[in-house]
């Protein structure tokens, strides 16, 4: 990486390479559905089949052939239940073949989508079960179930954002890990 934050050619290339890898090992429609596999695998440690059950986004879910509808810019929903505190991650990715297209490929737009998902999520909105894909819905519910069934409360949300590459990543990690005051 330079050191202006932008990224050089060489930084783009090896990220595409593995992610042509990716695509070519798993035989998938396209490098942003491969990205996918790269970048959880690369940031949680994820085996191929916890990639493929966390992806909620519906271009892949198009692709891979499964039941496919809105996805808020939520493309990947990982619950990290191996603790007794359950994390919760959500992810929106952005991925570009093209050097030259690196410093402008994340709308202002998914944010909101992302932000407008969360509330929903948090506030126990049912209305979310008619404006998402039934796989994310799935997540929505076992996450509300997760909130039911503890005597915890969330303490934190963390929103990181990455741009950097030829991908750009929104993730904010839910942790529920402080005891409920009742």
């Amino acid at each position: 990486m330079v050191d202006n934050g932008k990224p050089s050619l060489q930084d783009f290339t090896t990220v595409n390479s593995n992610v042509e890898k990716y695509k070519k090992d798993y035989n998938l429609a396209n490098f942003s559905n491969a990205f996918y596999f790269l970048a959880l695998n690369l940031i949680l440690g994820l085996q191929d089949d916890e990639i493929d059950e966390s992806i909620t986004d519906t271009h892949y879910l198009k692709c891979a052939g499964k039941e496919s509808g809105h996805d808020r810019g939520i493309d990947t929903v990982y619950i990290d239940n191996s603790d007794d505190i359950p994390i919760i991650h959500f992810f929106n990715f952005k991925y570009t073949e093209k050097f030259d297209k690196i410093n402008d490929f994340f709308p202002s737009s998914e944010i909101d989508n992302i932000l407008t998902f969360l509330r929903g999520l948090l506030s126990r909105n049912t209305n979310l079960e008619s404006s998402v894909n039934p796989i994310l819905y799935a997540k929505v519910t076992e996450i509300w179930e997760i909130f039911q069934n503890t005597s915890r409360r969330i303490q934190n949300k963390t929103h990181a954002s990455l741009k950097t590459n030829n991908y750009a990543i929104y993730h904010v990690v839910v942790l529920i890990n402080v005891p409920s005051i009742a």
